[in-house]
C-alpha cells in the first residue's frame, strides 16, 4: 500500500527532526520555509511556546475588579470635635461596622448593634428581636438577649432605655428600646 506523497514527506520529516533539539528544529523549518519561499507558513514554535499560545487563544483574559475595603471612615468634623472621630453612620453595612470594631463580649455587641440600628438605619424603637436577628446573620448571636439588655439598662449611666413596656398599647408583646447619648458615645469607642 502506497501512502500519499504528502503523508510520506511528513513522516520522513518527523523521523529526521526527532533527534534534534528545538533550536535545531527551528533552524531546519526556517531553512525549508526560505528555500521553498513559503509565505503562508505559520511561525515555528517550540512545544512550550505552543502551550502558551494555545492557552492565550483558548482562555480569554478576565477582568478582575478592584475590591476596596469598606469600613472605617472618619466621621464628619464637628465644631471643636476630633476630625478622626469614628461615626457609626459612615459604615455601609453592619458587617463592615463589626469587622472594624473591637467587640467580643455580649453587652458591647448588643450596644453596637442597637446604635447601628438607631443611627444608621433610623429605627425609632428597637426590639430584642431586631438586635439579635441581625447579630445572628453576622455570626454574633446572643443566647439570652433579654438578660444582657437588662444589664445595659442597669448600668450607670444608663446605656439603653426602655420606651415601651409590653402590653401598654394593648397589642405589643415585645419590649422597645432606644440607645441613650451615653450609650452612643460608648459604642463609638468600640471602633478601632
Amino acid at each position: 500500500m502506497q501512502l500519499d506523497p504528502e503523508i510520506s514527506a511528513m513522516n520522513e520529516t518527523l523521523d529526521a527532526l526527532k533527534t534534534l533539539d528545538n533550536g535545531q528544529r527551528k533552524r531546519v523549518v526556517d531553512w525549508i520555509t526560505a528555500r521553498y519561499r513559503l509565505t503562508e507558513v505559520s511561525k515555528f514554535q517550540t512545544p512550550e511556546e505552543e502551550k502558551q499560545t494555545e492557552a492565550v487563544d483558548i482562555v480569554q483574559p478576565i477582568e478582575i475588579p478592584i475590591v476596596r475595603r469598606r469600613g472605617r471612615k472618619p466621621g464628619p468634623k464637628k465644631a471643636g470635635g476630633d476630625p478622626d472621630e469614628k461615626d457609626i453612620k459612615n459604615y455601609e453595612t453592619v458587617l463592615d461596622l463589626f469587622s472594624e470594631s473591637s467587640v467580643k463580649k455580649v453587652g458591647p455587641k448588643i450596644l453596637l448593634m442597637s446604635a447601628y440600628l438607631q443611627e444608621k438605619l433610623k429605627f425609632e424603637e428597637i426590639s430584642s428581636f431586631d438586635i439579635n436577628s441581625r447579630l445572628k446573620r453576622i455570626k454574633h448571636g446572643v443566647t439570652n438577649i433579654s438578660s444582657a439588655i437588662n444589664g445595659l439598662m442597669k448600668k450607670k449611666p444608663q446605656l439603653l432605655t426602655e420606651i415601651e413596656k409590653p402590653g401598654e398599647d394593648g397589642n405589643s408583646s415585645r419590649r422597645k428600646f432606644r440607645v441613650t447619648e451615653e450609650g452612643l458615645k460608648l459604642a463609638k469607642t468600640f471602633l478601632k
